[in-house]
Formats: structure tokens, sequence, C-alpha cells
């Protein structure tokens, strides 16, 4: 299906449609609640109020989603499970040969309860923040770089320094020779319990910064000591990258999102931006992305008192002085969580943003267009409970991975191409990656080039969660 801009795709924006679609009385609660972290409270001006923390990416054969016929070992070179000749030489981007269609646990001496994973791929191989319990019952953050072969450079090891908090909620991503992570902590202390923590490190595991730093942010010169909460991080020029997040501002009672950029040393480099100030409106669950010129892609959750959740998204221009004025991403439609993407399809600067709505159906919308949009494609099937997309691409195309409920707690993976003619976006046929049953903690994907990705998920029955991950290729 294609989306025209100014135009609606199928007839999924009439308002008796959205009324009218499959009763879904347990989807807010999947999207709202099953996909999220429980946090401990967190108080705001003096009141204590409970918040949520998101966690933010094998089937039949499709033209649009094709996955490279594979040996029956799992590798590349060897002849089709058909019997019939062999592919041609895939060659790998990484630094290894690629492993394809064949799930591989990324801490298989790790503990269960394995939760919360992001991946980046770094250029040579992928590296990969997740979180696991310690022996105080709480979480640490856990770093590993794996090869595409399916074998570690970097054996697991626990990347906070800090371990008596409850360290949440990771992500990563690789530039500059780097990879930069970042990740939220509940430091116990009552009133303003809340941290955002980053380290940086060379690509091997070496760290850079000796330990964690808490994200300590300003507004017009005075700090912000309130709560800072759901991070997540893109790449920056000139050996920078950027932290974006919520954070508890006393002028308006409720959390705002921000915007902030550090060097690779950890040192801050300004302000935090702030592209809305909004009274009596709460933001939440930010997605963010870069591109290579360095225009930064935002968007998050706005809820004002009345309980609507919306997502609304801006851009900051590189070398602008402040973001646009941000816009609702798409009209007439509930949502919770986003995806954000920036990078070059068919050597064309393009944006795209995920959105995942309460009513349980995924969209996707030009990041690019700040104008409240009616122009998007719908990502897997409006008749099923689909949530938690991750996204990335480049080359001819990309990839949206996400989950489709089957009950409960129990999902399936699936992911599904897009690319663009013209101005029009077009998306391929869905495809399922693993029957699971995967845990609602978010999928994870990041892109290697060539047509080759990654994903990463949390599988298993609570509480025995482990984290797999999976090299695909896609032909867009």
């Amino acid at each position: 299906m294609e989306m025209q801009r100014g135009q609606k795709s199928h007839n999924i924006t009439e308002p008796q449609a959205l009324a009218e679609r499959k009763t879904r009385s347990a989807v807010t609660t999947i999207v709202e609640t099953f996909t999220v972290l429980i946090f401990s409270s967190i108080a705001l001006t003096g009141s204590f109020v409970s918040f949520l923390g998101c966690s933010d990416k094998a089937a039949g054969n499709d033209s649009d989603a094709t996955l490279d016929a594979q040996s029956s070992d799992g590798g590349v070179d060897a002849q089709p499970v058909d019997g019939g000749e062999p592919d041609a030489e895939i060659v790998s981007p990484c630094s290894t040969d690629i492993l394809l269609d064949t799930e591989i646990e990324l801490d298989p001496e790790g503990p269960d309860t394995q939760i919360h994973a992001s991946v980046s791929f770094d250029g040579e191989s992928i590296w990969a923040v997740y979180n696991l319990p310690d022996e105080h019952s709480l979480f640490d953050v856990w770093g590993t770089r794996l090869n595409c072969d399916g074998e570690h450079s970097m054996e697991p090891k626990r990347l906070n320094v800090i371990n008596e908090y409850n360290e949440v909620d990771p992500e990563v991503t690789c530039a500059n020779g780097r990879a930069y992570v970042v990740w939220g902590a509940d430091n116990g202390s009552g009133v303003n319990n809340m941290d955002i923590y980053y380290r940086t490190f060379e690509l091997d595991g070496t760290s850079i910064m000796a330990e964690e730093l808490s994200l300590e942010t300003t507004r017009d010169g005075t700090p912000i000591h309130g709560n800072l909460m759901f991070p997540t991080v893109s790449p920056g020029v000139n050996d920078s990258f950027w932290i974006a997040g919520v954070r508890g501002l006393d002028e308006t009672g409720t959390f705002h999102f921000f915007l902030q950029q550090a060097l690779y040393d950890g040192e801050l480099l300004g302000e935090a931006l702030e592209p809305a100030t909004e009274p009596g409106v709460t933001h939440a669950y930010p997605s963010l992305a870069s591109s290579p010129d360095d225009h930064v892609y935002m968007a998050w959750n706005r809820s004002e008192e009345s309980g609507a959740n919306e997502i609304y998204h801006t851009i900051f221009p590189s070398g602008a002085s402040d973001p646009e004025e941000p816009v609702l991403a798409i009209e007439g439609r509930e949502a919770q969580l986003s995806a954000y993407w920036a990078g070059e399809i068919d050597g064309v600067e393009r944006s795209v943003l995920a959105v995942s709505g309460t009513s349980g159906d995924i969209l996707l919308t030009d990041g690019m267009v700040l104008d409240p949009s009616e122009s998007f494609v719908l990502v897997g099937d409006d008749w099923e409970t689909d949530h938690s997309p991750s996204i990335a691409g480049g080359g001819g195309g990309g990839v949206v991975a996400f989950y489709r409920n089957i009950s409960g707690l129990r999902n399936e993976v699936y992911i599904q191409p897009f690319t663009f003619s013209e101005e029009n976006m077009v998306i391929g046929q869905e495809r399922m990656i693993s029957e699971g049953p995967a845990a609602p903690y978010g999928t994870a994907l990041t892109y290697l080039g060539d047509g080759f990705y990654f994903l990463a998920w949390s599988q298993g029955i609570s509480p025995d969660f482990r984290i797999v991950g999976m090299f695909l290729h896609v032909e867009h």
C-alpha cells in the first residue's frame, strides 16, 4: 500500500472505523502496562505518583520481505535446504560471516529475567545492552558485543559501577568509533528518586568514562533537581551524542521532554533544550533519532488532565538555535509509544515515525513533515493487537519490528519492510520471526547494511525471560 501526502490510507482514519474496530478491552493494558516495568513511587513537587517506565525494534516467504534460503546449519554459503542451486554469495557488512535466521542468546550464562534490550551496529559487530537482576533483587545494566557469526567479541559485563540503585531501561547507540549508553535509575531517596545516568565506551568495551555520571540539566541557568526519566540516546557530530528524556519541572508541576547534548568524555554541551512548556500537560516515553547531517528528530507522548494520549514530534535542524514548533503526529488517534528513525534511503535523507496506538495498531508516517497528518500506512494487521515497534533502515528501505499479542504477556515477533516510491511510503508484507513467547519489553532493531538487520527481544515465560537475537536479511 502507498501513503500519499495529505491523503488517507485505507479508511482507517475514519472515526466510525475507529469506534467499530475490534473489541480490545485489554489492549490499553497491554500497551500501557505490559510493555513497561513499574518503577517505584516517583515524587514531583512533594507529591508521590505511580509512574510506568517503558522499555523502548519462522514464517512463510513473500516477495516484499524475503529471507535468503538457508542451509540446515544456518550458514550463508551452504546449499539451500531444498537442495536447489546455491544462492549468490552474500557479502557480510560485518567483520565476520553472518549467521542468519538463528536465535542467539546474548547472555547464555546470565540469570533469568533478562529484559529491556537495546542494540546498535558499530560497523563491525553488534553492541547490546540490557537489564539483569542482581543479588539485591534490583536490576543492573549489562552489555556485550556480538560478532555476526554469533560469537562474542566482548563477553557480557556489568556497565554500571554504582550498584545500590535499581538501574533500568538501558539504551545504546554507536557512532564515531564509540558506544554511548544511557539508562534510568531509582536511587530510593524518596522525593526526587529518579535519575538518568550515562557512560561511554570504546567499541572493544574499554571504558572512556571511569564510571557513569548522573545527568544534571539546567534551565535558564538554574539546575533542575526534579526527577529525570525515560532516557533515550542518538549519535551527534564532532564526538558528541544526544540524550533525551523527561524531567520534572516545578513551574508546570508535570514532566516535560528535554534534549541534552554531551561529548564522548561526559562533558555536557550547553543547556538542555525544551521544545514545549505546557502547564498541566505531561510528557512521557520520548523517542529520538538523528541524521548524518545532525538533524535531530524527537517525539514524545503528550497527555492532558483529561487523560487523552497523543504523540507529538518536532525537528531540531542542524545549526538552528531552537527546535521547530512541536505538532501532533497523526490526527484522530490516541497513542502511547513511538519510535523514530532517520537516515538515507536510496541516497535521499528520510525520517520515519512509528506510532503505537492505544487501540492496538502501529502506524508509520513521514517524520520530516511537521503537519498534523492523516497520511500514514498501517503496520501489521488492523484486526490484531500489535505494539512495541522499533525501526531501522538504510540503503533501499527500512524495517519495523513489533510484537503481536496472543494472550496476556505472550507475544509473537514480526517484522515488516518499507521503502519510498518518490514521496510515497510503500509498506511490504509482514513476516513472523518468532512464535515466542516474547515478553512485552519492546523489540530492539539495528541496521547493518546491504539489507542485513539484527533484531533482539526478551523471550520466555515470566520470570524466566532470556534475551535472544537474530540476524536477518530483508529485500525491501
